[in-house]
């Protein structure tokens, strides 16, 4: 059993290195609650709107895309894919992580506006000039945008890592998203107290059609099993319950993406193992909307972009979170 053990953490240890992850120091900034407190400079929301066609009629189904594009190393291929690629071109809503923001250039905006979406960005991360965080793209509209901080561990200074959420206004139906990077290299515990962050603000929506999905990196078995059973005991089950692998570094595999539904019919959903822009793969689901009622209270629909600068970086300036 030592020897069996003993072989299992070599063999994470090689993964994790592969990965190009490395441990944080385990000293988290936490507020008098125990949660990370926010610098006051943090909160710089982007949001914008470039639909091209806009209607009110419901569709029967849509499809759901999320998609780790790797800090955007190769951001052009990523954007010849959702327009030329077989599953990822019918894409209707797109969940990404680790979406770069520079001072001359947003990644999820220059996406959003090439593609004619409507999308949000919230940043989780700074690492030198640029913030790194997570985006959802929308051939309808975006409302209700809400950022849930994550009990993390994480480097002083630096940005807390966040979950976003949104609601998405198709004619009479909506859905209620939310877009997940999980800490790698922490301890299960910590990543399904994550999830169960986005979870909890999730269950008390009152839109009861909802998408929990993302980079979950789930790096062992047992990740996968422990978040898992979590979502499976809050109603979420898995688009894919087979858990293709949808990471790839050299010779190691992994499933460290996905896409949990409730009270929503998957049609169909798979991994576009040949769309390569990254070192995961995206995952997609077709997801029925004919089983979803409307919510009971209209949501406030999110603004567009304004014309005036007044952020750090050069880009018109972040509208407040309702």
């Amino acid at each position: 059993m030592l020897r069996n053990r003993c072989a299992q953490a070599v063999a994470l240890s090689v993964g994790l290195l592969l990965v190009g992850a490395w441990p944080l120091p385990l000293s988290p900034t936490l507020d008098r609650r125990g949660q990370n407190a926010l610098p006051a400079e943090a909160v710089l929301e982007e949001r914008g709107s470039f639909r091209r066609e806009r209607s009110d009629e419901t569709p029967a189904t849509i499809r759901i895309v999320s998609y780790n594009v790797h800090l955007g190393k190769r951001l052009e291929r990523v954007l010849e894919l959702f327009r030329t690629h077989p599953e990822l071109s019918r894409a209707d809503v797109i969940a990404l992580q680790e979406v770069v923001r520079e001072r001359q250039l947003s990644h999820a905006r220059l996406l959003a506006e090439r593609l004619g979406f409507d999308y949000v960005y919230l940043p989780g991360k700074r690492k030198g000039g640029r913030e790194i965080g997570l985006a959802l793209l929308s051939r309808y509209p975006l409302l209700d945008v809400e950022r849930i901080v994550l009990p993390q561990q994480r480097r002083p200074n630096d940005l807390p890592r966040v979950a976003l959420g949104a609601t998405i206004e198709l004619g009479a139906v909506r859905l209620r998203i939310y877009n997940l990077h999980v800490q790698a290299l922490v301890p299960v515990e910590l990543k399904v107290k994550q999830v169960e962050a986005a979870l909890e603000r999730a269950l008390r929506h009152p839109t009861p059609c909802r998408l929990l999905l993302g980079d979950l990196n789930t790096l062992t078995r047992g990740d996968r099993r422990a978040l898992d059973r979590r979502l499976r005991e809050a109603g979420f089950i898995p688009a894919l319950p087979e858990s293709p692998w949808t990471y790839r570094r050299f010779f190691i595999r992994m499933t460290l993406d996905a896409i949990y539904v409730q009270n929503l019919q998957v049609l169909n959903a798979g991994v576009a193992h040949d769309a390569v822009a990254s070192d995961h793969r995206p995952v997609w689901a077709d997801v029925s909307l004919l089983t979803c009622a409307q919510p009971d209270e209209p949501e406030q629909r999110a603004g567009s972009l304004p014309s005036a600068h007044s952020s750090p970086f050069d880009l018109p300036p972040p509208l407040p979170l309702r």
